[in-house]
């Protein structure tokens, strides 16, 4: 979150509707973006985190970032340079697991026809390089299309 007091305040408003006891210095903390501030006395535990290791400044991680289900989420990829530059044990322990879960998201968010001829992603602009269109024999067999070695039903071929 970007530090400005009217963000603090509508965080402050935010969090006690969800419940949580905030005290008055508690809130002028939140108000004024203090680095860390943790809670633990409502429905969940929450860290606000107004300088998180990693992440040089708020502008450019808000730009990385993603919407999902209307909610601003920082992007996979700045998590896992917080937790890297956290140098904390229990960070050390859980890269693995963000790290594996930034491989998944990346593989999942390539197009679909990426995906199913395994193709490489494509090179980014300026290498003069780009990726094949040419879906592989068994995608291509896959769609009913022959192709050199494959044979389609109806060609004498039974299985």
């Amino acid at each position: 979150m970007q530090k400005a007091r009217t963000n603090g305040e509508a965080l402050t408003a935010a969090l006690r509707d969800l419940e949580f006891r905030i005290s008055d210095d508690q809130a002028q903390e939140i108000e004024r973006g203090k680095d860390f501030i943790q809670f633990k006395n409502g429905p969940f535990d929450v860290d606000l985190v107004f300088a998180p290791d990693g992440i040089e400044r708020f502008e450019d991680a808000w730009s990385r970032g993603r919407n999902i289900a209307g909610f601003p989420v920082c992007s996979i990829d700045d998590i896992i340079a917080s937790k890297r530059a956290s140098s904390r044990a229990k960070d050390g322990e859980t890269l693995p697991r963000l790290e594996h879960f930034g491989r998944y998201l990346q593989q999942r968010d390539r197009p679909y026809a990426e995906r199913l001829w395994h193709l490489p992603s494509q090179k980014p602009a300026g290498t003069g390089q780009q990726r094949s269109q040419q879906p592989s024999s068994r995608a291509a067999s896959r769609k009913g299309k022959r192709t050199q070695g494959n044979r389609t039903p109806g060609d004498g071929y039974s299985r």
